[in-house]
């Protein structure tokens, strides 16, 4: 489970870009899911956006 926001109005709206082909992000829970089918390299972005348009992202 990737972490929750500490702050912002909700709802809040998770997202986790760009995945490898083969994985899958359920926001709802906030887990990675699947197997990737590739053997690339990728850095991942994490962005929590509150319902006012406030954005946090971490690599």
């Amino acid at each position: 489970m990737s972490p929750g926001a500490e702050r912002g109005a909700a709802p809040l709206d998770y997202t986790l870009a760009p995945l490898p082909q083969g994985l899958f992000f359920n926001a709802a829970t906030r887990t990675l899911l699947g197997r990737p089918t590739t053997t690339e390299t990728a850095e991942l972005t994490y962005t929590v956006t509150d319902v006012n348009g406030n954005v946090a992202t971490r690599c």
